[in-house]
């Protein structure tokens, strides 16, 4: 007589959790983390024209196709600033009531 193991049935939708959905809080994280990316590399890519073009190296009228990037990428960088300043929250106490409590 052979004992055969017990059926244990599977409580889990699905087996793999790597298989399954993220969740929409890490979806959306993902997403601002991205697009923050997106920012600060357009940021920074203005920064390093302007450097260039300040240091001579080459001139803003000669390279008029990346002066029209450079114009764009800014563009999408001083958006993604006044979006983030529009929308961000309080960050921390006021200095004012930081004095009236003593600190």
């Amino acid at each position: 007589m052979t004992v055969e193991p017990p059926v244990i049935e599977e409580r889990r939708r699905i087996p793999d959790r790597r298989q399954g959905e993220r969740r929409a809080e890490d979806r959306s994280r993902y997403l601002r983390t991205a697009v923050a990316a997106a920012i600060a590399i357009c940021g920074g890519l203005v920064v390093v024209y302007l450097f260039f073009g300040v240091v001579g190296s080459m001139k803003f009228a000669d390279a008029a196709v990346a002066s029209g990037t450079a114009i764009v990428l800014s563009v999408v960088w001083l958006a993604g600033y006044w979006f983030r300043h529009r929308t961000a929250g309080p960050r921390g106490p006021d200095p004012a009531a930081r004095e009236r409590r003593g600190f």
